[in-house]
């Protein structure tokens, strides 16, 4: 068996097709170097692989404009420096957000990159400093975070994770910045003219958003923090964790909120009375004790971890094994 490997970032394509990144098991931590792999279940081989020469950060996809699934689109992965790879068909390049990262050549002072997204028609990038990027062309990616990014040298540091939306206007960006209590969540919301902060309960840092719809956005994590509204009416605290728990990432399943985190998988269902925090009853052995991306496209569920893959179709679990690593039983 190959060195094992461990998950960094996953990203569900369809429901048969797993993007996952990682680092050997041998490899140095912070080591400049992923192996990218690809899962599509009923391909003769459904496992594939390359390298990049950085560490992942986040993972997504990007349609050009008037591009469908049948048309030239790509596989999108990012490091915390800045390195943004393109996979299409036939073809893979490499592009360099100017000024991001810490180590990197270039780079200004802000920090890392953190998430890479597509909303609209372009791609959008977040990170520590208040950094939000714009790529309006190939290889032309522009500052976009007038009021949020901040001057060099920074003191106490805006830490931006995620960043979502509805459309080029109607974004926004999650994260934290240090106050009394220690970090503390902050959001913020472009209207496509400007940034504005957003009122939000008082919470830890924040990790993740899924947008719904225009008028339920999602916000997960630490201490379970789970917040639900908009920037219009306000946000709600509907969590319902008292441990120190930590959600990462969020899918919406059949009218199911499910949350990844490092004590496992979570669940929550919207609309209901008294609906709270769940742990999920797979009924697989052993039990998922740690998703750190939940992910779904068309009927399935996915959940990933730094070793588990596992899947639910809506009426079973099951474990997907990865040639490099032992199963898990």
């Amino acid at each position: 068996m190959a060195t094992g490997v461990t998950f960094a970032v996953a990203k569900v394509i369809e429901d048969d097709w797993l993007l996952l990144a990682g680092s050997p098991d041998d490899d140095e931590p912070y080591s400049p170097f992923t192996r990218w792999f690809q899962f599509v279940e009923d391909d003769a081989q459904p496992w594939t692989h390359h390298e990049t020469k950085w560490s992942a950060r986040s993972a997504t996809t990007y349609f050009p404009p008037g591009v469908g699934k049948n048309g030239d689109w790509a596989l999108v992965g990012m490091s915390n420096e800045g390195h943004v790879e393109f996979s299409f068909a036939d073809s893979i390049a490499e592009e360099k957000i100017p000024g991001a990262g810490v180590f990197a050549a270039g780079s200004v002072g802000w920090g890392y990159v953190s998430a890479i997204r597509q909303i609209g028609d372009f791609l959008f990038v977040c990170g520590a400093g208040g950094q939000v990027y714009k790529r309006v062309s190939p290889g032309n990616w522009q500052h976009m975070d007038a009021g949020l990014l901040q001057a060099i040298p920074i003191g106490a540091r805006l830490l931006l994770s995620d960043i979502n939306g509805s459309s080029e206007r109607d974004i926004y960006v999650c994260g934290s910045y240090p106050g009394a209590a220690g970090m503390e969540g902050r959001l913020f919301h472009f209207d496509g003219a400007s940034w504005r902060t957003v009122a939000i309960p008082e919470v830890g840092y924040l990790n993740r958003i899924l947008i719904e719809s225009l008028d339920s956005v999602w916000i997960c994590g630490h201490n379970g923090a789970l917040l639900n509204g908009n920037m219009r009416s306000g946000f709600r605290d509907v969590s319902s964790v008292e441990d120190n728990q930590l959600f990462y990432s969020m899918a919406l399943f059949r009218g199911t909120l499910y949350l990844g985190s490092k004590l496992g998988l979570y669940a929550y269902e919207p609309g209901k009375a008294g609906a709270k925090i769940h742990e999920v009853a797979t009924e697989l052995t052993p039990p998922v004790i740690d998703s750190a991306t939940v992910d779904s496209a068309g009927g399935v569920l996915w959940s990933i971890g730094e070793k588990d893959i596992v899947r639910f179709d809506g009426s079973s679990w099951a474990r997907v094994d990865h040639p490099d690593n032992a199963p898990i039983r």
